[in-house]
């Protein structure tokens, strides 16, 4: 007695590789993962420069850019600043130094100013040296 012959075994279906092993969602999860990350990040920085943009020193700081006499003879009237500010500040015990420079834009063009400010305790800020080039 013969044995019927048998029949070969169906293949299992053809996945894609790029679909193997991952949950069909997880490229989404991922995706908002990394947008939630840009966003935090994003909304720190914006936090700190408005933080830093409102501190005592550099209000000092523009305050004697915009009031300087050969700034105004050079650009005119300050219209604004540059968007990010360099430099920083560091205050302790009461005693605090700063140094920042700023693209500084007036009706008549635009200079890069350099100010570097000191604090003395119970004292305002105040300018010790100061620099620009156009």
């Amino acid at each position: 007695m013969q044995s019927p012959p048998q029949q070969p075994l169906p293949l299992p279906p053809v996945i894609p590789p790029s679909r193997q092993y991952q949950h069909p969602k997880t490229y989404k999860v991922v995706l908002w993962c990394f947008v939630g990350i840009f966003a935090f990040i994003a909304l720190l920085t914006v936090g700190i420069m408005a933080l830093a943009n409102n501190h005592s020193s550099m209000r000092a700081a523009r305050l004697y850019i915009e009031t300087h006499p050969r700034i105004i003879e050079l650009i005119g009237d300050v219209e604004g600043f540059g968007w990010f500010p360099q430099g920083g500040f560091h205050v302790s015990g009461g005693h605090g130094e700063a140094n920042y420079t700023f693209r500084v834009n007036g009706a008549r063009g635009t200079v890069h100013v350099y100010v570097r400010l000191i604090r003395e305790p119970l004292r305002e800020w105040e300018v010790v040296y100061f620099r620009y080039r156009q």
